[in-house]
């Protein structure tokens, strides 16, 4: 089976030539990744030019054949260094792009129409460790919780969480997986290369648990 993985820099930058989608699939459940990933790359689209295009710009790179559809976004949303994006309300029905519950809507929305034949899945942003990732990057900033707009990254999680939940959609909740915590020293060292991005052992390991959840629901829709 063919998966469409739309996502940031997580999708987009890995050790050498590997990311998460590199790794995707099993035995008992085979896949062929294609990967959408763009750095900078926010779901909704920022108040202010400069930024990269948004996933809820770039879905039409998918192909045709996709049988799946994971949407893996927020991060930038939430705590991009020039270009966060505003939370919206996780209680809406808009799909106004300028806000990340309103573009998480519109995507969602959209690619069931264009993608008809394809499982559409949302996975929350993973836990950051923004001190190791501004000191990666040279960037004097002081790590605070909340951004620009007075949000946390589980505010993003939690209002994409109720969007999916409000739309019927399935979800992945990579937030809450433990080895996938860059604020323990031991999961830092093991499978980062920063405060935000894999190396090889921790792609390898999130497409483990991508593999394994996606055959789950694959199984619970369409099997």
């Amino acid at each position: 089976m063919k998966i469409a993985c739309l996502g940031d820099s997580i999708t987009n930058l890995g050790e050498g030539i590997n990311t998460y989608v590199n790794f995707l699939g099993s035995e008992t459940f085979p896949l062929v990744g294609q990967n959408v990933g763009l750095s900078g790359s926010a779901l909704g689209v920022p108040g202010k030019p400069g930024a990269n295009p948004a996933l809820s710009e770039r879905y039409v790179q998918i192909e045709g054949d996709a049988d799946i559809i994971l949407v893996f976004g927020g991060s930038n949303d939430y705590g991009h260094t020039d270009f966060p994006v505003d939370l919206g309300d996780p209680a809406g029905v808009d799909t106004d792009r300028l806000t990340f519950c309103g573009a998480l809507r519109y995507l969602i929305k959209t690619l069931r129409e264009d993608y008809p034949n394809a499982l559409v899945i949302y996975a929350t942003p993973m836990i950051r460790n923004d001190a190791v990732w501004y000191k990666s990057i040279s960037l004097d900033r002081e790590v605070k919780e909340k951004n620009a707009f007075g949000h946390s990254l589980c505010d993003y999680r939690e209002a994409g969480k109720a969007v999916c939940r409000a739309m019927n959609c399935p979800y992945l909740d990579t937030y809450t997986v433990p080895e996938l915590n860059p604020l323990d020293e031991a999961n830092l060292a093991a499978r980062f290369r920063d405060g935000v991005h894999l190396n090889d052992a921790g792609a390898a390991f999130l497409a483990s648990w991508f593999t394994s959840n996606i055959e789950r629901i694959w199984n619970e829709t369409r099997g």
